[in-house]
């Protein structure tokens, strides 16, 4: 089985609906979207309300950011404490936050970095942010959020889990796309599973691997758990070698993939 998953960032779109179509709930929403350019007119007083009320919000849950941690030098991890009543989430799955810039509501998608295990124990979850190239949002982010604040956060979403069972796990990441599988190795320490896993995980350079040090201690604490670290500038873009060398059984695994579109691409076509 292959699942992948491409966390594309996409700003959520606004704009009135064509009047033609405004019929009742419909008409509201028009009006609302012409007058205010929100969905709704609790929307465009939320700033008002949440004077009084900072953890109120009409599009999902308020979180306070506890912690902006520097993970590399273009990766940050952004640690969150979701608002009660918040239900949680599965290992791979992600959300969308969403914060006010310059008067204007901006919304991005991340994976969820920490596992269930995590948020039951603390109530905090984690989302690990690579700094886009030109990028408006994420730089912002990190500076704006570096002594704390409030942002709305979305119930958690996706289908990028893995299989229940033990059938044995090949993890092929590329870049920041390893912050989903980290989420699911620390569930799968936490409840002490015995699934044999291989995480293959390709960086553009030996410095730009994620979680190298929490990896290390898995690898003490998790017998069936193995490593292997390519980088592009001494083993090059991933090959058919490269499965075939490190994980010869890879056909008798479910197989999930998780990074840039090319390495999707590629991955995809070797294993087929």
């Amino acid at each position: 089985m292959t699942t992948m998953t491409d966390p594309a960032l996409s700003p959520r779109s606004s704009g009135p609906a064509p009047l033609a179509a405004a019929t009742g709930v419909g008409l509201r929403r028009w009006l609302a979207s012409s007058l205010t350019q929100h969905d709704h007119f609790s929307a465009y007083f939320e700033p008002l309300i949440q004077l009084f009320l900072p953890h109120w919000s009409t599009a999902g849950w308020r979180a306070r950011v506890l912690e902006v941690r520097t993970e590399l030098e273009d990766v940050y991890s952004l640690v969150l404490r979701p608002a009660k009543g918040w239900a949680g989430f599965q290992a791979g799955q992600y959300v969308e936050i969403s914060a006010e810039q310059d008067g204007r509501r901006v919304s991005r998608i991340f994976s969820i970095s920490s596992s269930p295990a995590y948020f039951a124990r603390t109530g905090l979850i984690e989302l690990t942010i690579r700094v886009q190239d030109q990028g408006r949002i994420t730089p912002w982010l990190r500076q704006h959020f570096a002594g704390g604040g409030l942002v709305t956060l979305s119930a958690a979403q996706g289908d990028f889990i893995a299989s229940e069972g033990s059938a044995p796990l090949l993890l092929i990441a590329g870049g920041s796309g390893i912050t989903p599988f980290r989420s699911l190795l620390q569930q799968l320490q936490r409840e002490g599973s015995a699934r044999p896993v291989q995480l293959l995980y390709f960086a553009r350079h030996a410095q730009h691997f994620l979680f190298r040090e929490e990896f290390d201690r898995l690898l003490l604490d998790m017998p069936q758990f193995s490593l292997t670290l390519l980088n592009n500038e001494d083993h090059g873009f991933i090959s058919a070698e490269h499965i075939r060398e490190y994980c010869p059984d890879f056909s008798a695994r479910d197989i999930m993939i998780c990074g840039p579109t090319p390495m999707i691409q590629a991955a995809r076509a070797v294993l087929s």
